[in-house]
């Protein structure tokens, strides 16, 4: 009986949670920021160790597509790099010896290409700033001639 009451208290969780209005204050659902961080890292001495810093950062950077149970962003890679976003969690789906973004079997409507010239872009413009960027496979590989370590991304082999 315990087991059944734990079982239904968790789908009502679901269930509410999946229906959660715009209203509230703590998740940004129309992707308006009102904010700008773009060069915080300026204001850091050269001295500090990038290793004693607390840097913000996203959890699947660019799931942006496929439903309450599968986004997990709202700000584009660009806004989340202007409002001072400094750590990335990138999923790359390996096909046709290219890296689609996806998360899980969700296509993000990106690739490898898009994510690093927003990120050299931004670089270019804001030197002082360091981003650090988890890149992980994800899903089932596809129609592949090389590995997923193997395969060149803007000339550089992930």
């Amino acid at each position: 009986m315990l087991l059944i009451y734990f079982v239904l208290l968790s789908f009502l969780s679901l269930i509410s949670a999946l229906k959660l209005g715009s209203t509230e204050a703590y998740f940004n659902r129309d992707g308006r920021v009102n904010i700008a961080n773009k060069n915080w890292m300026s204001n850091i001495s050269d001295s500090v160790y990038l290793n004693h810093l607390s840097l913000p950062g996203t959890h699947d950077t660019m799931a942006f597509y496929g439903g309450p149970l599968v986004q997990t962003q709202i700000l584009t890679l660009d806004s989340q790099l202007r409002v001072g976003i400094r750590a990335f969690d990138i999923r790359c789906r390996h096909i046709n010896d290219r890296f689609e973004i996806h998360h899980g079997p969700i296509y993000q409507k990106s690739d490898m290409d898009k994510v690093l010239q927003s990120m050299v872009t931004f670089l270019g413009n804001f030197p002082t700033e360091v981003l650090l960027v988890r890149i992980k496979e994800e899903h089932i590989p596809k129609n592949n001639q090389r590995s997923f370590a193997d395969t060149e991304w803007f000339g550089v082999k992930l």
